[in-house]
């Protein structure tokens, strides 16, 4: 009964510590978004500093790899937790829960937070916080 609290807390605590760079990315796509009209997937071209590797897709430590800019209308950031894998792909068929930040200028749910759990341990975290 233990273990899966514990993977429970393991994994708040893995979130609350990417947090802060996800908050980055938002503010910096905010900004270009003001300066330029437009957002940019490539994150060379914000003024954000991140730990992650990577431009449009980026890897993260913890498990975490987010897509800096997905969709064609609602603009969003995804922040999907894989602690398996190490590639987008193998993220997308292997991910735990995912979780939505949609920017100010999209035109389905602005400044909107959604958390999607794909395996139990990801549901049981997405039913277990707010964002």
């Amino acid at each position: 009964v233990a273990l899966p609290q514990y993977e429970k807390a393991v994994m708040k605590a893995r979130l609350a510590a990417i947090l802060p760079v996800v908050d980055g990315l938002k503010k910096g796509h905010e900004l270009f978004y003001l300066q330029n009209g437009y957002y940019e997937a490539d994150t060379s071209k914000l003024s954000v500093q991140h730990p992650c590797t990577g431009t449009d897709v980026l890897v993260c430590s913890g498990g975490f790899m987010i897509d800096n800019l997905g969709g064609s209308t609602g603009y969003f950031i995804r922040l999907n937790y894989c602690p398996e894998v190490s590639d987008w792909n193998a993220c997308e068929a292997a991910k735990d829960y995912s979780i939505y930040f949609y920017l100010e200028h999209s035109s389905t749910t602005p400044g909107a937070t959604s958390c999607l759990g794909y395996t139990k341990k990801g549901r049981s975290l997405c039913s277990g916080i707010s964002l």
